[in-house]
């Protein structure tokens, strides 16, 4: 229910009857609204809805990180969307150098401006910056599963093609 306190109206300027008020010339001032309780459908509603949102919050906070997968294969690092589709590959041989690096501690803080971000894990707290010899963007930032490990199969794998060469 509305409880409206009102004040009486005037009929100042063109003479145009504010629509508002009511047919002895009082106009609502200030509504005060009267709490209802909640119906069944609407509890039923939210209801509905919590359920449904929240398990699709945790499932996406649980594979959040299965989303962007680094793979290292002999010649390449790619990275997959899903673990199906690969939406970058970075030659083994383009490679300049590779290194770990905390996020909160990134040698070059400018890099988090203009470097290609593969995220692997949410909120990680250590990353790999991948430096390349050519291309339009030559620093890629990437957080792996595991980064040091990561790390050491790259480097052994461009050790290998290094001796393969020679």
């Amino acid at each position: 229910m509305v409880q409206a306190k009102t004040r009486k109206g005037s009929r100042k300027g063109n003479g145009v009857r504010n629509h508002f008020a009511a047919r002895d010339g009082r106009i609502p001032v200030q509504c005060s609204f009267k709490a209802e309780p909640m119906k069944m459908d609407e509890v039923i509603v939210i209801l509905f809805g919590l359920l449904l949102v929240l398990p699709l919050f945790v499932l996406y906070l649980l594979y959040m990180n299965r989303v962007y997968m680094h793979e290292v294969t002999p010649d390449a690092i790619r990275v997959r969307l899903l673990g199906f589709m690969t939406l970058r590959k970075v030659p083994l041989a383009e490679i300049d150098s590779i290194e770990l690096v905390a996020t909160n501690n990134l040698p070059d803080p400018t890099v988090v401006f203009y470097a290609e971000k593969w995220p692997g894990k949410p909120f990680a707290k250590e990353g790999v910056i991948v430096k390349k010899r050519s291309g339009l963007s030559k620093v890629l930032l990437m957080s792996p599963d595991k980064p040091a490990e990561f790390i050491e199969k790259v480097n052994s794998l461009r050790q290998q093609a290094k001796s393969r060469l020679q």
